[in-house]
This record gives structure tokens, sequence and C-alpha cells, in this order.
């Protein structure tokens, strides 16, 4: 096989492989809620007839490779099929990978979306640059001025830069808006008892930390010390910290104005109400075990840390799965941390990714 025929083919299988896993990993967005779903299936088709183009320009290379065929189609089908995988993943990293993140769902999607359209967009433009230079590299006779200014190394260099940057740009700015402005002197030892609400030895996202200029702040329902832990819906919600059952609100379903939410009045040293009370929002519709359902006039619920309480929903004004914690003293959140976080003064952070130190769950 020539080598011009030989390259094309290597480009081209390499589609081909990234087509075939983000098909193979859209089935589990059938897992899902409606919004994943929909990525899914878009994702499974357009990728799906990419695919099958691909698969003739593979055909096309391999006959002109061995000198079966004509030069002329496979450049052609190759330049166009670059051109549509740009498009495509830049599509898929940023349109599909979004959609997918809202709701429920497989945590692995979204970031299978978002990091495969980044390279598929990357590796598209720099196939699609180089492709006059492989050509002047591997056909005798073949000329500069054969091919559209474009092409020249100012793009091939700057058009890859140009799309890390605004991937870079689609973190940078929630990032700026979520991340908060932490003060140390907020949080006081004496609050330094709490585990993070979910299964010992899992790891979970903190999407939005405390104190953002985003609704984690004190003109928010007082919201200023509150966390976003990205779970999986129907994962546990595990209680933070030793107390009592304090309220129960799990009617509630899908996202909207309406919210679930689990409350646990905490107990001092001495086994009394110390006047703080945690609360976990978002909770799955029904999630609340019914041991931990409060009755008129019936006696108080006790619950230890490490109990499951409820399970992770997308309930309420939420965007994605997770658990909202934050404790609050009458009606203003406080600061707090955890012994199971040992960086950043046991104050998990805005996209941060922390471990569990809780009960683990089988």
């Amino acid at each position: 096989m020539n080598a011009l025929g030989s390259i094309l083919l290597g480009i081209q299988l390499g589609f081909l492989l990234l087509a075939a896993i983000l098909i193979g990993g859209s089935f589990g967005g059938f897992l899902g809620g409606g919004y994943m779903i929909v990525a899914a299936i878009l994702v499974i088709v357009l990728w799906g007839v990419f695919a099958g183009l691909m698969v003739n320009s593979v055909r096309l290379a391999y006959l002109y490779g061995t000198g079966r065929g004509s030069q002329s189609d496979a450049l052609t089908w190759a330049n166009w099929l670059f051109i549509t995988a740009i498009a495509l993943s830049a599509l898929t990293g940023l349109g599909f990978a979004f959609l997918s993140f809202v709701g429920c769902g497989p945590l692995y999607v979204p970031s299978l979306y978002h990091w495969g359209g980044m390279i598929g967009t990357i590796l598209g433009f720099l196939s699609f640059f180089l492709l006059p230079a492989i050509v002047r590299a591997c056909v005798e006779g073949s000329s500069d001025s054969t091919y559209p200014a474009y092409h020249n190394w100012g793009w091939v260099l700057s058009m890859p830069l140009l799309v890390t940057i605004i991937w870079g740009l689609v973190w940078l700015i929630p990032y700026l808006q979520l991340k908060g402005d932490i003060a140390k002197g907020d949080y006081l030892a004496a609050n330094h008892i709490y585990k993070l609400p979910f299964p010992g030895g899992e790891s979970s996202w903190v999407i939005q930390g405390n104190n953002s200029s985003k609704n984690h702040n004190t003109e928010h329902n007082n919201q200023k010390f509150a966390w976003d832990f990205r779970r999986r819906c129907s994962t546990p919600v595990l209680a933070a910290r030793d107390g009592n059952i304090g309220s129960v609100t799990d009617g509630y379903d899908g996202i909207g104005d309406n919210n679930n939410q689990i409350t646990v009045n905490h107990n001092g040293k001495d086994g009394k109400p110390d006047g703080t009370v945690a609360y976990y929002l978002h909770i799955r519709q029904g999630s609340v075990p019914s041991k931990f359902r409060p009755k008129k006039d019936g006696p108080a619920i006790p619950v230890h840390q490490g109990d499951q309480i409820a399970e992770v929903g997308c309930v309420g004004k939420s965007l994605t799965g997770h658990i909202h914690f934050m404790v609050k003293v009458g009606n203003s959140s406080i600061g707090v941390s955890f012994v199971d976080v040992s960086d950043d003064d046991g104050v998990p952070r805005t996209f941060g990714t922390y471990t569990s130190g809780n009960r683990k769950v089988q």
C-alpha cells in the first residue's frame, strides 16, 4: 500500500474508533432521564451516519492505497469527512454533553461526550489542515499552489489552539461564577465534626461550593454555606452527623419549583439539641425510609452518622442529580467542615473531587 493511502486509512480508522466509543457509551444514556435519552439518541444517529460515510471513505482510501482506486475520490471524501468530524465533534462536546448533564443518568455519559468531542474536534482540525501537507509529502509533483491558503501552518497551529481555548472557557466561566470566596475564620473548629453525606470510599465532584455569586449566598435563602455534591440519582444520601429527624418532604418529582428535603436536628455533647439543623435537598421522590418518617405527636426519631436517610434526586430547581447540603442555625447557614476531607482545611471547594469517609454501603 502506498504512503498516502496508508496515512488516510490510519486517520479515518481513528475517527471510526472515536465514533464506536461514543455510540457504544451512549447506550448507557438510556438508563437516564429524558434529556440524557434525547442526547444519547442524537449521538447514536448522527455518529452512526458519520461512521457509515467514513466506512465508505476508508474503502476508497484502501482501494487507492492498493492501486485500484482514484486518488481524487479518496481525498475528496476524506476532506469533507474531516470537516464533518469537526462540526459533529464540537456539537457533541458542547451541546450533547450539556444536554446529557441535565437530570438523572450515568455520570460518565456527559464526560464521555465532552472530552470525546474535544478530542474529535482537535483531530478533525489537524487532519483537515494537514491533509495538503501530507499529500505534498507523499505524492510526487504536488505543489503548494494546488491547495487553498487556509491550509497553511498558521491555521494548522491556531485552530486547535482556538478549540482548546473555547473548551477552557466552557470550564472557566462557570468556575468563576461558582467558585465562591472562602474565609477560614467562618469555619469554627467546633463544627469540624461532619462527614460527607454519601457512601464511604466513593468520590463526588463539587458542582458549587460556599459563598458563590450564583446562588450559594445570603441573598438566596441564606445559603452561603451550602454545597452541591454531584451524585447519580437513586444512590444513598447518608446522615453527616448524629441527631433526630426534623422534617420530611419527598412527595414531589421532576425539575420545577417544588423541592424535596429532609432535615436533621443535631445534638450536642450533652445529648440535647444544640440548635444546628442539617438540610439535604433535591432528594428523590418517596425515597425516605419509613422508619425516618416522623408521626404527628410521635417520639423523636434518632438518626446516626452514616444512616441512609434518603436517595439522591434531581427535584426542584436542580440541573442534575446532586445532594444540596447545608447546616443552619435558625434561618442562617453556618460554616462547617468535614473530618473526612483532608485537603482544603476540610471545606470542599467548587470543582474539587472528594472521597467520603462516611459509612460504606454495599
